[in-house]
């Protein structure tokens, strides 16, 4: 829905959080958008707000910690945590 949005020069809901949560001008986030070079992120089930990711927008970093009955060591998810922080 985005991206043909973006295409007919629709502006949605969610163009307008990212630009403003991005800091970056409407205009160029609809380009963006528009050639496939940003997308938003947005779960229709869940009330989240929108991410954008891509060209010009901030890095997001997501890491999964967790241990499961054939790999158990919580030192190492403690671990990896800290080197996403850095």
């Amino acid at each position: 829905m985005q991206i043909k949005s973006a295409r007919e020069g629709i502006v949605t809901e969610e163009m307008k959080i990212i630009s403003k949560k991005e800091n970056v001008p409407l205009e160029k986030l609809m380009r963006g958008i528009s050639n496939g070079r940003i997308v938003i992120l947005k779960n229709i089930v869940h009330s989240v707000e929108p991410v954008g990711i891509g060209e010009g927008l901030r890095v997001k970093i997501n890491v999964n910690i967790g241990t499961s009955m054939d790999h158990n060591f919580p030192e190492e998810e403690i671990e990896k945590y800290k080197m996403v922080e850095k």
